[in-house]
């Protein structure tokens, strides 16, 4: 992390000759970037890292996600939750996807057809019902597709029927506005208690006694998260978004992440 941002390995330089990544360049203050030095004889030429294309180009091969109204880029074989947690989006998590505690539940408002499908682990706390309803685990629901999805969270979705309960839209009551939201909350609590215990054994099988136990795989990642996200909403600030090429899924390490 340096003054112009991250730069990626081992130096980079932003300026007037533009993002110079993977080189050993030399930068002066205010005159932008050294040229690279030239590939050797013979050698096959290598496109511009994925990340230092500029953002148009980028858009052409990144599938975006709109989640709770705000739209994010992706990548191909990115769950829904790593995007929400790279742009500290409301999402709620805690098992870091190994699917046992269900907080990071989404409603797939649009494009369910660009998500991986529906997997064991959605099925063993998802009822078929709500799984009618377009309710998929953020940490399950990988992006298959470029279209765009649209997805609305349930923290988010709780919020905001809580809200209309508690200051009811123009021509409804709080009594209208209850039904959705004590649907909704009924319907979570029953997605632990309606199979209890067989719900437990089947995801203890599945990730042992210790992931059981203990299922942050990352504690310093789910920290910062947690607070990037707990920051956005207090605050209303828009937080910097971590980059999809440095986090490529949710058990990396984080140890190359560079977020401000």
């Amino acid at each position: 992390m340096g003054m112009w941002g991250y730069a990626p390995d081992p130096v980079c330089c932003f300026g007037v000759g533009g993002f110079a990544a993977n080189t050993k360049a030399r930068a002066f203050f205010g005159v932008g970037c050294a040229s690279p030095k030239p590939p050797p004889h013979g050698a096959t030429p290598q496109p511009p890292p994925f990340s230092s294309r500029p953002l148009w180009r980028r858009r052409l091969f990144m599938p975006q996600v709109e989640m709770n109204d705000e739209l994010m880029d992706a990548k191909l074989g990115e769950p829904l939750l790593s995007v929400a947690r790279r742009h500290a989006a409301h999402i709620g998590f805690y098992c870091d996807g190994s699917g046992l505690c269900t907080m990071c539940e989404c409603r797939i408002i649009d494009g369910a057809d660009q998500l991986s499908p529906v997997t064991d682990v959605e099925r063993n706390w998802l009822p078929q019902a709500r799984l009618d309803d377009g309710y998929r685990l953020g940490c399950q629901a990988a992006l298959r597709g470029r279209g765009t999805v649209r997805a609305l969270t349930r923290a988010e979705e709780l919020r905001r029927q809580l809200l209309a309960v508690i200051n009811p839209p123009e021509g409804s009551t709080a009594a209208d506005t209850m039904r959705p939201f004590m649907a909704n909350v009924i319907m979570v609590n029953w997605q632990h208690i309606g199979t209890w215990p067989f719900n437990w054994l089947r995801i203890l099988q599945r990730n042992g006694l210790t992931r059981f136990v203990w299922p942050v795989s990352n504690m310093d990642l789910f920290m910062r998260d947690t607070l990037r996200i707990t920051e956005r909403m207090l605050n209303g600030r828009t937080t910097v978004t971590v980059e999809a090429e440095t986090r490529p899924n949710l058990l990396t390490d984080g140890k190359q992440e560079q977020d401000a």
